[in-house]
């Protein structure tokens, strides 16, 4: 989520504080309207944090880099 905030502070001219907000909501928002558990997962990766054995960053990263 940092680099979400870096670029929304970058390219929308927000503070840290609106970025952080603008982040948050996005969040909140995509985690009420996804399947349960799939928005726990979303939020967990943006933070980051891993997920299971490997994390769910790790598991995707390969379909990014291609």
């Amino acid at each position: 989520m940092k680099e979400i905030i870096k670029t929304l502070m970058q390219k929308v001219n927000l503070n840290e504080e609106q970025a952080n907000k603008t982040v948050d909501t996005v969040v909140t928002y995509l985690k009420d309207k996804m399947p349960n558990g799939i928005g726990k997962q979303v939020e967990t990766f943006l933070k980051n944090e891993p997920v299971g054995p490997t994390g769910i960053k790790e598991k995707i990263s390969g379909v990014f880099n291609r």
